[in-house]
């Protein structure tokens, strides 16, 4: 059960990130920019098992301080994530989400090292754990998806009859309902997910 869990805390910061999308696109004012945004950030944050490689073949430091570090990163990058997401910041002249990029960064941090570190760590073990932590990690993008799912994001349109009196207007719009609870409660859970890991 804690391999799963230590598994669940690798790619679950990122893989809550792909199911809030739909919510953030109204809320960060990249829009759906931010997508690209997205991708770019992590695909820079694999630099770090490149200098997590170089700083073991030169210095060699125990694997479990190193692991202790990213789960803390993910841990601290789930609450102000919770708590700061939609702060901006005028960059260049134009309004910018530089917090929420940082924390992104913490995530893919966390992901993209726990591929080469984890897994050689759990090789040390009997062959249960690596496979529950394969598990865990699985699960990583399953949990977030099912709560997107409990919350209602980006659910299907319902047709509504419009209230205007013009006959050229359209009768009827399109009404997307809310979600279910917000994406602050959404990475509070998910935060806590990572606690647990």
């Amino acid at each position: 059960v804690l391999a799963i869990f230590f598994g669940v805390g690798t790619w679950i910061g990122i893989n809550s990130l792909w199911i809030q999308l739909p919510l953030l696109v109204n809320v960060l004012p990249e829009s759906w920019y931010l997508a690209s945004y997205l991708v770019i950030i992590i695909q820079v944050a694999n630099i770090a098992p490149i200098l997590y490689t170089l700083i073991q073949k030169f210095c060699p430091i125990p694997d479990r301080f190193y692991i202790y570090l990213l789960l803390l990163v993910g841990v601290v990058a789930g609450i102000l994530m919770s708590l700061y997401y939609d702060i901006t910041a005028e960059v260049f002249g134009a309004e910018r989400s530089v917090v929420f990029f940082a924390i992104v960064f913490g995530f893919a941090l966390v992901g993209c090292t726990s591929s080469v570190l984890f897994m050689p760590y759990f090789g040390r073990f009997r062959d249960i754990y690596l496979a529950t932590y394969l598990i865990g990690e699985g699960l990583s993008g399953l949990l977030p998806g099912i709560l997107g799912l409990i919350q209602g994001v980006g659910g299907n349109a319902q047709c509504i009859e419009s209230n205007s009196t013009d006959p050229d207007e359209r009768k009827y719009i399109e009404y997307y309902p809310p979600p279910r609870f917000s994406t602050q409660a959404f990475f509070i859970i998910i935060s806590s997910l990572s606690v647990a890991a």
